[in-house]
């Protein structure tokens, strides 16, 4: 089931969210109107959030019909189904609506409450990611594009490259991630990548990518390929299952690095300059 459930991802779900996205947004960088809204939290959605997670939602609909979705955009379908897609068309939308890049689709899936696979796409690469298992389900080996994905663990913070969003708005911009981890690593903080900061893992770009306040559909894509290219993760709280509706309304917290030793040495410096 879940090699079909990939080729699926692979070869229909991610074209169609890579080429919707890529499209709305050179239309949108060319000056057109993308009917650009703002949510209860202040968050920003647009024509091609909602277009995007709409052709999702049809496709994995009209393949799978006893699967259940929930997604950033739209109410859950189908919720309680063993089988649960769930996905952020555009994540990154700031980025997106600032003409900066930065942004991806992330599309995830759990099996009884588990996560066993996940896709992110960054369109204006053409750049997919794909990976996944656990649960009972075969392994299926990390995809960059067609490509298997080899890691490169580092083991120590000095000289590592440590990615997060924003970093002063998430920790405070006196907080010892913002202010220690950079003179200890010697490197800048990478900044702006999103969901995108976690492929760069894969990628050999980063070697460490901190986030918070992540949502249900900002998470589950990015676990199962991290975790079955070997990446040490800290998801923060830690559940056996992600159930609904509490999961949908919590904050997750997701520490990923090459290596667990990054993960150990990073978490006591902030405690010890906390």
């Amino acid at each position: 089931m879940l090699y079909d459930i990939a080729c699926f991802t692979r070869t229909s779900l991610l074209p169609t969210a890579q080429s919707l996205l890529c499209d709305f947004y050179h239309r949108y960088c060319a000056g057109e109107d993308i009917a650009i809204t703002y949510k209860d939290d202040a968050s920003a959605a647009s024509l091609a959030d909602r277009t995007t997670e709409e052709q999702l939602r049809a496709l994995i609909t009209d393949a799978y019909p006893d699967h259940g979705i929930i997604g950033e955009e739209f109410a859950d379908h189908q919720a309680n189904a063993p089988w649960l897609w769930v996905l952020d068309p555009l994540d990154g939308t700031a980025q997106f609506l600032s003409q900066r890049g930065g942004f991806a689709s992330l599309i995830g899936l759990l099996f009884e409450g588990r996560p066993v696979f996940g896709a992110i796409g960054d369109p204006l690469t053409g750049t997919t990611w794909s990976g996944g298992g656990g649960n009972g389900q075969t392994p299926l080996p990390v995809m960059q594009n067609d490509q298997p994905v080899r890691l490169t663990p580092r083991r120590v913070l000095k000289g590592a490259r440590v990615c997060c969003t924003a970093p002063a708005m998430m920790f405070g911009a006196d907080h010892p991630f913002v202010t220690r981890v950079p003179e200890v690593t010697g490197m800048p903080l990478i900044t702006e990548r999103n969901g995108l900061g976690y492929t760069d893992l894969l990628t050999d770009d980063a070697d460490l990518t901190f986030e918070q306040g992540l949502k249900l559909w900002d998470l589950i894509a990015l676990v199962p390929p991290l975790r079955e290219a070997g990446c040490a993760l800290m998801i923060r709280p830690s559940v056996a299952r992600f159930t609904l509706p509490d999961a949908t309304m919590t904050d997750y917290r997701l520490l990923a690095a090459t290596h667990q030793d990054l993960i150990t040495e990073l978490l006591a410096l902030i405690e010890n300059n906390a």
